[in-house]
């Protein structure tokens, strides 16, 4: 990985990488300093990826919506790198996690299950009942 966009800050070595602005703002100057391989981004930055392409550069675009679509992203991302074994191990590692998590509350009645919301910093959220990626208000309190 050679370059981010605004607001990545995972895995910690982000922060140290080249800005690529957004995918609604691209920063196609930072984009072409670089020889990159690949370029991965969301599906819905229809105008960044024709720009990208017209670059020459190759993209890789996704928009998963559940978890198993993440997974799959993980390890296609991981064959696209040549990485595949990393993704791999890393899938195995949240699918580990995920069936402990399962396994604690199988048990529980819906009443003692905790429920919580997870939302991105940029406001989005995807889930069961949700259009992929759509914004919500930002909560207070």
């Amino acid at each position: 990985m050679v370059g981010v966009d605004k607001i990545s800050m995972y895995p910690s070595g982000a922060l140290s990488k080249t800005n690529f602005g957004s995918f609604y703002t691209l920063n196609a100057e930072n984009v072409t300093a670089l020889e990159l391989d690949c370029i991965i981004t969301w599906t819905f930055a229809n105008d960044t990826i024709s720009t990208l392409e017209g670059l020459g550069f190759p993209v890789i675009a996704y928009n998963p919506t559940s978890m198993s679509d993440t997974m799959r992203v993980i390890k296609s991302i991981g064959n696209a790198t040549g990485k595949s074994g990393a993704a791999d191990y890393l899938v195995d590692q949240m699918q580990q996690r995920i069936d402990a998590v399962t396994d604690k509350v199988a048990g529980m009645s819906p009443e003692e299950k905790v429920k919580a919301y997870f939302r991105l910093r940029s406001r989005k959220t995807t889930g069961p009942g949700c259009s992929s990626m759509n914004s919500y208000p930002r909560l207070e309190g």
